[in-house]
């Protein structure tokens, strides 16, 4: 009940700022983006009160989902990988107490594609500084999250979390490859 209950919230909020079905509602990018960021953090804290993963799967999902529910078309890197790294913080900050795997594997996926698809509309012509201290970051929180509640239970960690390490490593280093490959081949090799 409480899942459905966010996911009603998101779907309110996404119906009240777009324009699809009637004149918007809410017509602020910014307060609708707010309101979506609200439902997402009250989400997670109820997954945890209530020791929940399927709510927290789904505030995550919506959080995901946030950014391009209310994109204008614009490059808004900072703002979205700000908002990208706050909701990783997040479920950082859960992976210490709880060992929901899905809930790390859905965060790394939608990380991935979150700056995987920022990066081909707006980055392939961006300098290349930003996206990689972008990059560099969210890599640094998803080394991270798969051992964070091996070390804090002092528990053996196990063999998807070593799978997950290696998928952020793979992920990370190949993305600066490419983000690198077009304008300095040489280095993208370092």
């Amino acid at each position: 009940l409480i899942g459905g209950g966010i996911m009603i919230l998101y779907a309110a909020l996404f119906a009240a700022y777009s324009p699809v079905f009637q004149e918007p509602v809410i017509e602020s990018q910014t307060l609708t983006f707010a309101l979506m960021c609200i439902v997402t953090i009250v989400g997670m804290a109820l997954a945890i009160r209530h020791d929940a993963v399927t709510i927290a799967l789904l505030a995550i999902l919506g959080g995901f989902l946030t950014p391009r529910l209310v994109s204008t078309g614009t490059d808004a890197r900072d703002i979205l990988f700000s908002y990208i790294l706050l909701l990783d913080l997040g479920v950082l900050g859960v992976a210490f107490y709880k060992k929901w795997r899905a809930l790390d594997i859905l965060a790394f996926v939608g990380t991935i594609a979150l700056f995987g698809g920022w990066y081909y509309k707006f980055g392939i012509d961006a300098p290349v500084g930003p996206p990689l201290a972008w990059l560099a970051t969210l890599w640094a929180v998803f080394a991270i999250v798969p051992v964070a509640y091996h070390v804090r239970h002092k528990t053996q960690l196990t063999v998807e979390r070593l799978v997950m390490s290696l998928l952020n490593a793979t992920y990370g280093f190949g993305f600066a490859y490419l983000i690198l490959a077009n304008r300095h081949d040489d280095l993208a090799w370092v």
